[in-house]
């Protein structure tokens, strides 16, 4: 009763004042509220700037809850992104002081690209918003403002986010907000040990265990994307981040990076992720069967005449491919976390209701049970497959990504000589080898590689008495030099030849030395030719290689001095000194790498300071628990601490991994 007396209050103050815009405006979201569709219409007559609308001009609260319901999903309001910016534009002209017209706008600004007209918005309203600067700062950064334009606003956000703390130190909004800011502004490790405190103080918080495990995979993601050398300590801040939050996809996702650099590690951290989706797959699978259920009894209570009835008849096929989505996720997200733990015959199974969804979702399950011991499963799987793919490229011989999907197959089912025909038969770049269209050109450098490691690989390290490697050998290198993304690959292996007994490596150097002059890649070209040598322990030539990569990153890559540590080290001189401080550099670079603590352990073992060998040591064990290497530094030092016991079961660990690879 008292709503409908509101209502009837409104409509006679609107029939006394029928130009008034905020009554019409306040009429028009209760007419919404009570479903009536005239209530959108009056709100869109309130942005109009002709003689339709109401008043001397358009009115900014209308613009700004058509903007604002045209973004949300599923809203009976649409409009173009254009249609957005002049409502959003007309919002902010109309009330200067809206914080939330100014946000929207400067949010479209950074979707189109705009960026400095989203700096200017977000510069006027984050004094009185300090929440904005975390939309502020990821913009003036990607415009490359110096970062004294950027710390005021920062230092002014930090401020009131640490009263707001300060005077709640219980609320788990100051402190995630604390957190954000303190993460945007560099202090990663500041951010991590507020959150961890938080969670430790409140371990069944819900919001703060999301915010510790949103940091532990952006952590885990800045790691990876400095490269390879981190996978193990990404590896482990992503377990960290499932056991906080199991449901994490972006944590599952780049897990599966991960697993394409590592091989399966189970670890009972994922266990409460993979219960996780399998529970969620199974209240989905639940749902769509109901769905489909509901969907026949529709179907079997239509009219006589057949006619669905319009509001309803698309609403089950909706549902039903919503679901089937979700669905798609839970197995994507379920078969990334099984097969991670090396569970690749389960992984199989969860992905197999997805291998016809394409071309490469068959791929992958055929991997999948590979990896599970179905051999001839897979085998079969792929060979149906290219049967396929090779009667659909004989309807369009001229369709490139046809091609690429069927060379993907012959390679990966390891018909190699079938792949490289059909490659040979594409259009090439004038005078060479190498494919014309770019995915083939990188398929065809990949297949090179693959064609000299499986033919002719075994024959680099023979003595010089052994025939030469045949003229196509050298040739396929040359031409994977030339490919996108293989010349790294190509350069170890000429290195390899290069290095090696064989007649061949004259002309292997004389390939290297062409690609050096060229420049291209030059310090990560050094650094894998470096490498090559350490291996082969040609340090003389490691340490001059890696030297110049050191000094053309300007001392900035720890993957290159951690190598250059070890080719000093390893060579018998005596400037050990150069050798820590290298490794000291890139442990700065990457903090607790267990790579390079082990490089820094060695050397401190020449050294005969066993103290700090066994601190680095230990950090590294849990990384690298089948490393026959550390296990013999760790006997090493054990022994000279006078710990004989430890010393000797490192001694045992190290008899039974001898037969393994370092």
């Amino acid at each position: 009763e008292d709503a409908a007396a509101s209502r009837y209050y409104l409509r006679s103050l609107v029939t006394l004042r029928p130009h008034d815009p905020e009554l019409q405006f306040r009429l028009g979201l209760a007419e919404i509220e009570d479903g009536m569709a005239d209530g959108l219409n009056r709100i869109r007559a309130l942005t109009n700037t002709g003689a339709g609308g109401f008043g001397p001009g358009s009115y900014g609260p209308a613009h700004l809850w058509l903007a604002t319901q045209a973004i949300q999903p599923a809203s009976p309001v649409k409009m173009s992104e254009e249609e957005l910016g002049q409502h959003l534009t007309l919002a902010v002209s109309r009330m200067p002081q809206s914080i939330a017209a100014r946000v929207l706008l400067a949010n479209l600004s950074i979707r189109q690209q705009k960026l400095r007209q989203a700096e200017e918005q977000l510069l006027l309203v984050v004094k009185d918003a300090p929440d904005v600067i975390f939309d502020l700062v990821p913009v003036q950064q990607r415009l490359r403002r110096d970062p004294e334009i950027i710390a005021p606003g920062v230092e002014k956000a930090e401020a009131a986010f640490r009263r707001q703390f300060e005077s709640d130190p219980g609320s788990q909004e100051s402190r995630i907000k604390l957190a954000r800011l303190l993460l945007i502004s560099g202090r990663a490790d500041d951010a991590g040990l507020l959150l961890e405190e938080g969670v430790d103080q409140n371990p069944t918080d819900e919001k703060l265990r999301q915010a510790y495990a949103d940091y532990k995979v952006g952590l885990a993601g800045t790691r990876l994307a400095q490269g390879p050398l981190n996978s193990e300590v990404a590896r482990e801040l992503l377990f960290q981040a499932l056991e906080l939050n199991p449901g994490h996809p972006g944590a599952v996702h780049q897990l599966e990076l991960v697993s394409r650099i590592l091989p399966p590690l189970a670890d009972r951290r994922i266990e409460p992720a993979i219960q996780f989706w399998s529970d969620r797959l199974q209240s989905v699978s639940s749902r769509a069967d109901l769905t489909s259920i509901e969907a026949v009894g529709a179907e079997d209570s239509r009219p006589e005449n057949g006619s669905p009835d319009r509001e309803t008849s698309g609403a089950p096929d909706s549902a039903a491919q919503a679901l089937a989505s979700q669905s798609l996720v839970c197995r994507q997200m379920l078969a990334i976390l099984l097969a991670s733990q090396g569970e690749f015959v389960r992984a199989a199974e969860v992905f197999q209701p997805m291998a016809e969804q394409s071309d490469i979702a068959q791929r992958a399950y055929a991997d999948l049970l590979k990896k599970g011991g179905q051999t001839e499963q897979a085998s079969q799987l792929l060979t149906s497959l290219a049967e396929s793919q090779l009667h659909q490229l004989a309807d369009a011989p001229d369709d490139a990504e046809r091609v690429v999907q069927l060379i993907a197959t012959l390679m990966q089912s390891g018909r190699l000589p079938e792949a490289l025909t059909a490659l040979r038969a594409q259009p090439m770049l004038p005078d060479s080898r190498v494919p014309e269209n770019a995915q083939l050109r990188s398929q065809y450098g990949r297949l090179c590689l693959q064609l000299f490691d499986q033919q002719w690989s075994h024959a680099v390290d023979v003595s010089a008495t052994e025939p030469a490697l045949p003229p196509e050998a050298i040739g396929l290198l040359a031409d994977a030099c030339q490919c996108e993304g293989q010349l790294l690959a190509a350069v170890d292996r000429l290195a390899r030849v290069a290095y090696s007994q064989s007649p061949d490596a004259g002309k292997a150097d004389d390939l290297l030395r062409q690609i050096r002059v060229r420049g291209t890649e030059g310090a990560a070209v050094l650094e894998v030719i470096g490498v090559r040598a350490v291996l082969v322990g040609r340090y003389e030539e490691a340490i001059r290689s890696l030297t110049q990569a050191n000094n053309q990153t300007r001392h900035r890559s720890p993957l290159i001095m951690n190598n250059l540590a070890i080719a000093i080290l390893r060579s018998g001189e005596t400037n050990l000194d150069e050798a820590l401080k290298l490794a000291d550099e890139a442990l700065v670079l990457i903090p607790d790498q267990p790579e390079i603590l082990v490089t820094r352990a060695e050397i401190n073992v020449a050294r005969e300071n066993w103290n700090a060998a066994l601190a680095d040591l230990q950090v590294a064990l849990p990384f690298r628990q089948d490393s026959v290497l550390l296990h013999r530094l760790l006997e090493q030092t054990y022994a000279a601490l006078g710990e004989a016991d430890m010393a000797r079961t490192h001694a045992a660990r190290l008899a039974e991994l001898t037969p393994s690879t370092p």
